[in-house]
């Protein structure tokens, strides 16, 4: 979804709404510095210097330009993922400047635990596991790491390993030319 809002004359707002999923696949391996600010720091509101303000106009511009085309044109899906990934990888550089550049507060042990989970996870090449494997390897209860997870995401860690693996299973389908059994032994399916 993208929208354009004018509350006054003197503010302008442009809205670009991407789900979940678009941004795991988009960001695919690069989601970390996504989920340190949106979940780990909770950072609801981004300040951007004049010069990414600019760029990341321009990105909405060519956006709107973009969605204003015609669909049957050919590439145009691939277009628009490339253009919505390059302005997500922008915003994580201005995410990561605004990550480094926030005073060293020391997290809740719940936080980091999070942190280290969602780590973990990404890090993972077969996700496909019950929330037991990552709680022992965190050294902590399935319950416990589920209700962190709930408390710092709004989702359960099962939530959590589910996404991620949705996310590699589709990526796999779509971006290599291995076969489906070949896909489901890569991701750790047994069947």
């Amino acid at each position: 979804m993208l929208s354009g809002f004018m509350f006054s004359a003197d503010f302008d707002c442009k809205i670009l709404c991407l789900s979940n999923r678009i941004i795991q696949e988009l960001l695919r391996l690069n989601i970390e510095t996504w989920n340190s600010a949106v979940y780990v720091r909770r950072m609801n509101i981004v300040r951007l210097p004049d010069e990414e303000v600019t760029q990341f106009s321009l990105y909405y511009a060519l956006i709107c330009h973009k969605m204003t085309a015609p669909a049957e044109r050919p590439y145009s899906r691939e277009t628009m993922q490339a253009i919505i990934r390059a302005l997500l990888f922008d915003l994580c550089v201005v995410l990561e400047s605004q990550l480094t550049g926030q005073p060293d507060v020391r997290p809740s042990s719940g936080r980091t635990l999070f942190d280290r989970f969602l780590s973990m996870l990404a890090a993972e090449s077969v996700k496909r596991r019950p929330v037991s494997y990552y709680a022992g390897h965190l050294a902590v209860t399935p319950k416990y790491l589920t209700m962190v997870c709930q408390h710092h995401s709004n989702k359960a860690a099962s939530e959590w390993i589910n996404q991620y693996v949705v996310e590699d299973v589709r990526h796999a389908l779509k971006c290599t030319t291995m076969s489906i059994k070949e896909i489901s032994d890569s991701l750790g399916f047994v069947n």
